[in-house]
C-alpha cells in the first residue's frame, strides 16, 4: 500500500488516499479524493487536456461487508 496526497497551490494538504502498490497513478487519469475529483497532469505541464471526457460509473456496489453486489 502507498499513500497519494492532494495539496493546494499553497502546499496545504487537502486530502490523502491509500492505494494498492499495483494501482497506477498516471498522467491523464482521474482520482477521487473524498469531495475532490482530480485529473492527474504531467509533472512538467506537458500534458494536454482531453476534450469531451465522459465519466462512467461502475454498475456494481459493495455490500455492507465489502462484497461486490450487482446493481439492478
Amino acid at each position: 500500500m502507498r499513500e497519494v496526497k492532494l495539496y493546494d497551490d499553497c502546499d496545504k494538504l487537502l486530502d490523502s488516499k491509500i492505494v494498492k502498490l499495483d494501482d497506477a497513478v498516471r498522467s491523464g487519469e482521474t482520482l477521487t479524493f473524498g469531495s475532490y475529483l482530480v485529473d492527474i497532469g504531467d509533472l512538467h505541464g506537458e500534458s494536454k487536456p482531453i476534450p469531451n471526457v465522459v465519466l462512467k460509473r461502475e454498475k456494481t456496489m459493495a455490500g455492507w461487508n465489502g462484497t461486490p453486489t450487482s446493481k439492478s
